[in-house]
């Protein structure tokens, strides 16, 4: 790859100052705009698969802590049934 020249950088230059030159305050306003909606779309997008993520992890360890609970229950009561009283519940609910 070639290094750019000095009249190519200026040729750039002119290119570019030209376009902007172009543009009113309207559409510049427009512009912004549009990029400052679709930032906002794309983070938005993201922290929600980040929460969706964490409240997922949040249900599986209440899933594991209430499957936890009754297995105590069951060891502790297993003559009167306590545990699969309990069992029943939570399915119902």
């Amino acid at each position: 790859m070639s290094k750019i020249t000095v009249p190519e950088s200026s040729g750039i230059a002119g290119i570019v100052s030209a376009i902007c030159a172009s543009f009113t305050l309207a559409e510049i306003g427009a512009m912004v705009g549009i990029a400052t909606a679709i930032l906002s779309f794309m983070l938005n997008a993201i922290y929600m698969r980040r929460k969706d993520a964490r409240e997922q992890r949040q249900a599986d360890l209440a899933a594991r802590e209430s499957e936890a609970r009754l297995a105590a229950l069951d060891l502790h009561a297993p003559a009167t049934g306590k545990g699969e009283r309990v069992k029943r519940w939570l399915k119902g609910r």
